[in-house]
Protein backbone atom coordinates (compact mmCIF):
# COMPACT_ATOMS: atom_id res chain seq x y z
CA UNK A 1 0.00 0.00 0.00
CA UNK A 2 1.50 3.19 -0.92
CA UNK A 3 0.71 6.84 0.23
CA UNK A 4 0.83 10.06 -1.04
CA UNK A 5 0.79 14.02 0.24
CA UNK A 6 -0.25 16.47 -2.17
CA UNK A 7 -0.32 19.91 -1.62
CA UNK A 8 -3.59 21.21 -2.95
CA UNK A 9 -3.67 24.55 -1.47
CA UNK A 10 -1.14 26.50 0.14
CA UNK A 11 -0.98 30.01 2.21
CA UNK A 12 1.27 30.86 4.90
CA UNK A 13 0.18 33.74 6.91
CA UNK A 14 2.11 36.05 9.17
CA UNK A 15 3.54 35.24 12.30
CA UNK A 16 3.82 31.45 11.07
CA UNK A 17 0.10 30.56 10.75
CA UNK A 18 -0.51 28.46 8.14
CA UNK A 19 -4.16 27.72 5.70
CA UNK A 20 -2.91 24.99 3.64
CA UNK A 21 -4.31 22.12 2.77
CA UNK A 22 -3.26 18.49 2.12
CA UNK A 23 -4.79 15.38 0.67
CA UNK A 24 -3.77 12.11 1.35
CA UNK A 25 -4.86 8.74 -0.02
CA UNK A 26 -3.74 5.11 1.55
CA UNK A 27 -6.18 2.95 -0.20
CA UNK A 28 -7.01 3.87 -3.16
CA UNK A 29 -3.40 2.70 -4.80
CA UNK A 30 -3.08 6.29 -6.23
CA UNK A 31 -3.94 9.77 -6.40
CA UNK A 32 -6.43 11.54 -7.72
CA UNK A 33 -5.77 14.03 -10.74
CA UNK A 34 -3.84 17.61 -9.06
CA UNK A 35 -6.16 20.06 -10.01
CA UNK A 36 -3.99 22.96 -9.50
CA UNK A 37 -5.38 25.56 -7.01
CA UNK A 38 -7.41 28.53 -8.70
CA UNK A 39 -7.47 32.38 -7.47
CA UNK A 40 -11.14 30.98 -6.88
CA UNK A 41 -10.27 28.72 -4.38
CA UNK A 42 -7.60 30.85 -2.53
CA UNK A 43 -10.47 33.67 -2.35
CA UNK A 44 -12.68 31.39 -0.55
CA UNK A 45 -9.94 29.73 1.64
CA UNK A 46 -10.32 30.67 5.53
CA UNK A 47 -7.42 32.72 7.05
CA UNK A 48 -4.41 31.71 8.40
CA UNK A 49 -4.62 30.06 12.08
CA UNK A 50 -3.85 27.33 14.60
CA UNK A 51 -6.34 25.62 17.19
CA UNK A 52 -8.79 25.12 14.03
CA UNK A 53 -11.14 21.66 14.03
CA UNK A 54 -10.78 20.04 10.53
CA UNK A 55 -14.16 16.86 10.54
CA UNK A 56 -14.69 14.99 8.10
CA UNK A 57 -18.70 14.60 7.56
CA UNK A 58 -19.27 11.79 4.88
CA UNK A 59 -16.24 11.20 2.04
CA UNK A 60 -16.04 14.60 0.41
CA UNK A 61 -16.34 17.29 2.74
CA UNK A 62 -14.22 18.72 5.63
CA UNK A 63 -15.71 20.91 7.96
CA UNK A 64 -13.46 23.51 9.90
CA UNK A 65 -14.37 25.40 12.92
CA UNK A 66 -13.04 28.18 15.02
CA UNK A 67 -9.06 28.66 15.70
CA UNK A 68 -6.67 31.92 16.28
CA UNK A 69 -4.30 34.33 14.82
CA UNK A 70 -0.94 34.66 16.04
CA UNK A 71 -2.25 38.24 17.11
CA UNK A 72 -4.74 36.41 19.22
CA UNK A 73 -7.61 36.63 17.18
CA UNK A 74 -10.64 33.79 17.33
CA UNK A 75 -12.70 32.39 14.83
CA UNK A 76 -16.11 31.59 14.86
CA UNK A 77 -16.76 30.66 11.45
CA UNK A 78 -17.54 27.22 10.03
CA UNK A 79 -15.72 26.94 6.55
CA UNK A 80 -15.98 23.84 3.95
CA UNK A 81 -13.39 21.83 1.67
CA UNK A 82 -14.80 19.95 -1.06
CA UNK A 83 -12.43 17.20 -1.76
CA UNK A 84 -14.00 16.66 -5.27
CA UNK A 85 -13.77 20.14 -6.69
CA UNK A 86 -11.10 21.19 -4.28
CA UNK A 87 -12.95 24.73 -3.02
CA UNK A 88 -13.43 25.98 -0.19
CA UNK A 89 -16.83 27.84 0.91
CA UNK A 90 -17.72 29.94 3.89
CA UNK A 91 -20.98 28.75 4.90
CA UNK A 92 -23.83 30.66 6.66
CA UNK A 93 -25.60 28.94 9.51
CA UNK A 94 -28.26 29.16 11.85
CA UNK A 95 -28.67 28.94 15.35
CA UNK A 96 -27.06 29.40 18.66
CA UNK A 97 -23.58 29.01 17.01
CA UNK A 98 -20.56 28.62 19.89
CA UNK A 99 -18.33 31.99 20.12
CA UNK A 100 -14.78 31.92 18.71
CA UNK A 101 -12.46 29.83 20.09
CA UNK A 102 -9.39 27.69 19.57
CA UNK A 103 -8.46 24.73 20.79
CA UNK A 104 -11.80 23.14 20.66
CA UNK A 105 -13.07 19.49 19.30
CA UNK A 106 -15.51 18.88 16.87
CA UNK A 107 -16.21 15.32 16.87
CA UNK A 108 -18.65 14.30 13.68
CA UNK A 109 -21.23 11.51 14.85
CA UNK A 110 -22.01 8.39 12.94
CA UNK A 111 -25.25 9.49 11.31
CA UNK A 112 -23.16 11.28 8.87
CA UNK A 113 -24.20 14.77 9.09
CA UNK A 114 -23.59 16.27 12.75
CA UNK A 115 -20.82 17.54 14.35
CA UNK A 116 -19.68 18.23 18.20
CA UNK A 117 -18.13 20.63 19.43
CA UNK A 118 -17.14 21.01 23.07
CA UNK A 119 -14.91 23.56 25.01
CA UNK A 120 -11.56 25.48 23.69
CA UNK A 121 -10.45 28.95 24.74
CA UNK A 122 -10.20 32.97 23.86
CA UNK A 123 -7.15 33.74 24.86
CA UNK A 124 -8.26 37.26 23.95
CA UNK A 125 -10.84 37.69 25.97
CA UNK A 126 -9.66 35.43 28.70
CA UNK A 127 -12.41 33.14 28.15
CA UNK A 128 -12.33 28.65 28.69
CA UNK A 129 -15.38 26.54 28.05
CA UNK A 130 -16.96 23.80 28.26
CA UNK A 131 -20.38 24.30 26.39
CA UNK A 132 -21.72 21.98 23.83
CA UNK A 133 -22.70 22.45 20.42
CA UNK A 134 -24.07 20.64 17.61
CA UNK A 135 -24.11 21.20 14.16
CA UNK A 136 -26.19 19.81 11.74
CA UNK A 137 -24.44 20.09 8.57
CA UNK A 138 -27.56 19.42 6.33
CA UNK A 139 -29.37 22.00 7.67
CA UNK A 140 -26.38 24.12 8.71
CA UNK A 141 -27.98 24.52 11.81
CA UNK A 142 -26.32 25.18 15.38
CA UNK A 143 -28.03 23.93 18.40
CA UNK A 144 -26.98 23.96 21.95
CA UNK A 145 -28.62 21.06 23.87
CA UNK A 146 -29.30 20.94 27.40
CA UNK A 147 -27.06 18.83 28.84
CA UNK A 148 -27.26 16.32 31.86
CA UNK A 149 -25.75 14.99 34.63
CA UNK A 150 -24.47 15.60 38.00
CA UNK A 151 -20.97 16.46 37.17
CA UNK A 152 -19.38 18.53 34.07
CA UNK A 153 -16.42 18.68 33.23
CA UNK A 154 -13.87 22.10 33.94
CA UNK A 155 -13.94 24.34 31.22
CA UNK A 156 -10.57 23.27 29.34
CA UNK A 157 -8.56 23.89 25.72
CA UNK A 158 -6.27 21.33 23.59
CA UNK A 159 -8.10 18.15 25.25
CA UNK A 160 -9.19 14.89 22.85
CA UNK A 161 -12.50 13.96 21.97
CA UNK A 162 -12.99 10.23 20.51
CA UNK A 163 -16.27 8.35 19.91
CA UNK A 164 -17.63 5.00 21.51
CA UNK A 165 -19.94 2.50 21.48
CA UNK A 166 -20.27 1.34 24.77
CA UNK A 167 -21.96 -2.15 25.01
CA UNK A 168 -25.96 -2.27 25.66
CA UNK A 169 -28.66 -0.27 24.06
CA UNK A 170 -30.20 3.20 25.55
CA UNK A 171 -33.21 4.02 26.72
CA UNK A 172 -34.79 3.23 23.28
CA UNK A 173 -33.02 0.27 22.81
CA UNK A 174 -30.97 2.08 20.28
CA UNK A 175 -26.82 1.53 20.44
CA UNK A 176 -25.37 4.08 22.22
CA UNK A 177 -23.01 6.37 21.27
CA UNK A 178 -20.82 8.38 23.37
CA UNK A 179 -18.13 10.85 23.69
CA UNK A 180 -14.86 10.22 25.52
CA UNK A 181 -12.81 13.60 26.60
CA UNK A 182 -9.71 13.47 28.17
CA UNK A 183 -7.23 16.24 29.45
CA UNK A 184 -6.59 19.33 28.19
CA UNK A 185 -5.83 22.17 30.31
CA UNK A 186 -6.94 26.03 31.42
CA UNK A 187 -5.37 28.90 32.66
CA UNK A 188 -6.49 27.95 36.00
CA UNK A 189 -6.45 24.67 36.66
CA UNK A 190 -3.15 23.89 34.69
CA UNK A 191 -2.89 20.39 32.67
CA UNK A 192 -5.76 17.74 33.56
CA UNK A 193 -5.90 14.37 33.31
CA UNK A 194 -9.56 13.53 33.91
CA UNK A 195 -12.19 11.22 31.73
CA UNK A 196 -15.46 12.31 31.35
CA UNK A 197 -17.98 10.57 29.22
CA UNK A 198 -20.55 11.92 26.64
CA UNK A 199 -23.68 10.43 26.15
CA UNK A 200 -24.89 10.96 22.62
CA UNK A 201 -27.14 8.92 21.91
CA UNK A 202 -29.97 11.22 21.90
CA UNK A 203 -28.07 14.61 20.75
CA UNK A 204 -30.92 16.50 21.82
CA UNK A 205 -30.54 15.43 25.42
CA UNK A 206 -26.73 14.31 26.05
CA UNK A 207 -25.46 13.33 29.55
CA UNK A 208 -22.33 14.05 30.76
CA UNK A 209 -20.69 10.89 33.10
CA UNK A 210 -17.29 11.58 35.19
CA UNK A 211 -15.05 8.23 34.71
CA UNK A 212 -13.42 6.39 36.94
CA UNK A 213 -10.69 4.92 35.29
CA UNK A 214 -7.72 1.77 36.13
CA UNK A 215 -3.84 1.76 35.67
CA UNK A 216 -2.24 1.63 32.32
CA UNK A 217 -1.56 -1.84 30.70
CA UNK A 218 2.00 -3.22 30.25
CA UNK A 219 3.48 -3.69 26.90
CA UNK A 220 4.32 -7.47 26.45
CA UNK A 221 8.14 -6.46 28.28
CA UNK A 222 6.45 -5.96 31.69
CA UNK A 223 7.04 -2.32 31.23
CA UNK A 224 4.65 0.43 31.40
CA UNK A 225 3.02 1.70 27.85
CA UNK A 226 5.14 5.14 28.48
CA UNK A 227 3.82 7.89 26.94
CA UNK A 228 1.29 6.02 24.73
CA UNK A 229 -1.42 5.12 27.81
CA UNK A 230 -4.03 2.56 27.46
CA UNK A 231 -6.26 1.26 29.89
CA UNK A 232 -9.61 -1.44 30.51
CA UNK A 233 -12.42 0.21 30.75
CA UNK A 234 -14.44 0.55 34.66
CA UNK A 235 -16.48 -2.42 34.43
CA UNK A 236 -19.80 0.04 36.03
CA UNK A 237 -19.40 2.64 32.79
CA UNK A 238 -18.31 -0.17 30.30
CA UNK A 239 -16.40 3.00 28.85
CA UNK A 240 -12.90 3.27 27.73
CA UNK A 241 -10.11 4.97 29.81
CA UNK A 242 -6.98 6.30 30.13
CA UNK A 243 -6.36 7.74 33.60
CA UNK A 244 -7.34 8.36 37.01
CA UNK A 245 -9.95 11.81 37.00
CA UNK A 246 -8.58 12.46 39.92
CA UNK A 247 -6.73 15.61 40.61
CA UNK A 248 -5.45 18.22 42.39
CA UNK A 249 -4.57 21.54 40.72
CA UNK A 250 -3.12 19.41 38.03
CA UNK A 251 -1.06 17.03 39.34
CA UNK A 252 -2.02 13.35 39.36
CA UNK A 253 -2.65 11.61 42.27
CA UNK A 254 -1.89 7.54 43.38
CA UNK A 255 -0.47 5.11 40.61
CA UNK A 256 2.23 6.77 38.88
CA UNK A 257 1.82 4.22 35.97
CA UNK A 258 -1.78 6.36 35.38
CA UNK A 259 -1.87 8.87 32.66
CA UNK A 260 -0.29 12.31 33.68
CA UNK A 261 -1.97 15.37 33.41
CA UNK A 262 -1.24 16.59 29.74
CA UNK A 263 -3.05 19.05 26.94
CA UNK A 264 -2.46 18.82 22.99
CA UNK A 265 -2.21 15.55 23.39
CA UNK A 266 -3.07 12.91 20.77
CA UNK A 267 -5.81 9.97 21.79
CA UNK A 268 -7.65 7.31 19.74
CA UNK A 269 -10.15 4.57 20.86
CA UNK A 270 -9.45 0.75 19.74
CA UNK A 271 -11.36 -2.14 20.47
CA UNK A 272 -12.75 -0.27 24.14
CA UNK A 273 -9.68 0.98 25.00
CA UNK A 274 -8.61 4.55 24.72
CA UNK A 275 -4.60 5.55 23.75
CA UNK A 276 -3.17 8.44 24.63
CA UNK A 277 -0.28 9.72 23.18
CA UNK A 278 2.06 12.30 23.88
CA UNK A 279 1.15 15.85 24.91
CA UNK A 280 2.63 18.83 26.81
CA UNK A 281 2.15 19.97 30.68
CA UNK A 282 3.75 23.34 30.42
Amino acid sequence: MECYLEEILSDEGAEGAFADVHFRSTLLGAPDEKTPPSAQHKKHAPPARGGSSITAVGSTRLYTFGGAARTGQCFGVVNVYDLKRQRWALVPTKGPAPSPRSGHTATALPDGRRLVVFGGINMRNQQVFNDVYILDTKTLTWTKPDVRGGTTPAPRNSHTANLYTPSGGGASGARRVCMLVFGGSSPDVGPLNDVFSLDLTDPSSPEWTALQTTAAASTSSGKASGSSTSASSSPSREAPAATSPRRSSGRAVGDASLAQPREMHAAAVINGTLHVFGGARA
